[in-house]
């Protein structure tokens, strides 16, 4: 019972954490008119937060291999607070652009550890629906970032949504630290393996393999994907569709609510099969593939004119892309060598998937500025996109299985 206690922990921290990489997305339109930002400096800010995010993952992996998940997840909890709150005192586009790296260093620890923990407390039919949950935290947070924002602009304006939400971290780091308690239980001996640190001879090795590759690979394609409903979605929905702040926190939260258990269920269903005979690598490979072909849905958008329609359509591409991601982050418990590596080897696999926060972002701000202010071309993009993870998960990953490499890396 205690560890999916420690999971559900997980899905508070992502839930926070998602809540304030999103407050930017649904501030956004304000806080260019309030501060006179230029479409493409506005998608450099809201990829910024990706720069030291994903520069910053192999380092937080390593350290999660090393210090107390207990005391090194409140740090940085705190840390990702206080720049949140920060940047309520952003007076332009530098001053946003500095929070939001500082809100990525704070979050950087946090998908490794999980992923961690993962690996040392739930065996392989059950961390689908483990990475399930840890995702399903990101949509709750996705999910309540654009009603909860909206309020609070609309009421007070956009600086207090940044404070107001800024201290939901406080309250996390304090729950985090009396609630969770370091303590490796590896249910079965089939999890023993390597408990040395990954050597960079080792580190490249894993970097070659077609099995992360073909994971990263998909990976980067599919957050490319998934990214624009944590950066310029909402901005889509004012600028391009029209929407009030209110329709903006309610119609434009459907997508987002319909995503919630999606990570979930993507985990489950890929789970079901394992039980039921299926490899891990045939259950997990073709339920993601499936993910993504309705994640390109997303390229039907431009020449969907009806606001019903469109949010349906929406709602169907965010639900493949959530039980993809809800599949994708138990992979790295799957494919490390041993569970003393996972935070390094899931950092790895986070840092380059997370590469495309940043594609996302400056991607669509250009097109944006270069196309006078049309989304057609960056969704019939994201689209596509979708299209070529399922392929790349269906076709460039192996056999999902344990590489092993420690043997051959180190002495």
């Amino acid at each position: 019972m205690a560890r999916w206690v420690q999971i559900w922990l997980c899905f508070l921290l992502t839930a926070v954490g998602y809540i304030d990489r999103s407050n930017l997305s649904v501030a956004a339109p304000f806080i260019r008119a309030d501060l006179h930002i230029s479409d493409a400096a506005m998608g450099l800010i809201l990829g910024s937060f990706y720069c030291s995010y994903a520069g910053l993952q192999v380092p937080c992996g390593w350290l999660v291999d090393r210090v107390s998940l207990r005391g090194g997840v409140a740090v940085a909890v705190i840390v990702w607070s206080l720049a949140t709150i920060g940047t309520a005192m952003a007076m332009g586009a530098a001053s946003l652009f500095a929070f939001r790296l500082l809100l990525g260093v704070g979050e950087g620890p946090i998908y490794p550890a999980a992923g961690k923990l993962i690996s040392m407390r739930f065996l392989p039919p059950e961390r689908g629906r483990a990475s399930g949950i840890l995702q399903c935290g990101s949509r709750a947070g996705a999910v309540a970032a654009v009603p909860l924002v909206s309020a609070i602009i609309a009421a007070y304006g956009w600086r207090p949504a940044f404070l107001i939400t800024g201290l939901l971290g406080f309250l996390l780091a304090g729950a985090w630290i009396w609630l969770y308690r370091d303590a490796p239980t590896v249910p079965t001996a089939a999890q023993a393996g390597a408990s040395q640190p990954l050597s960079v001879a080792a580190m490249l090795t894993v970097l070659r393999h077609r099995n992360f590759a073909g994971i990263a690979g998909g990976g980067f394609l599919m957050l490319f994907a998934n990214y624009f409903f944590f950066t310029w979605f909402p901005t889509y929905l004012v600028r391009a569709r029209g929407f009030s702040l209110v329709e903006l926190g309610t119609l434009g939260a459907l997508p987002m609510l319909v995503g919630l258990p999606a990570p979930y269920l993507g985990g489950l269903l890929s789970d079901r099969l394992i039980s039921q005979g299926w490899t891990v690598s045939r259950a997990r490979k073709d339920c993601m593939t499936a993910g993504m072909l309705l994640g390109s849905s997303l390229m039907l958008i431009p020449f969907v004119h009806d606001t019903a329609a469109m949010i349906a359509v929406f709602c169907v591409a965010n639900a493949g892309l959530a039980g993809t991601c809800g599949i994708l982050f138990a992979l790295p418990a799957e494919i490390s060598p041993g569970p003393a590596l996972v935070g390094t080897v899931g950092a790895m696999m986070n840092c380059i998937c997370n590469l495309a926060g940043i594609a996302t972002s400056a991607f669509i701000g250009a097109v944006l500025t270069l196309t006078g202010g049309s989304f057609s071309a960056p969704l019939i993009a994201l689209g596509a996109a979708s299209l070529l993870a399922a392929a790349w998960f269906h076709w460039i990953t192996g056999e999902i299985a344990s590489i092993p490499i420690i043997a051959r890396a180190q002495p």
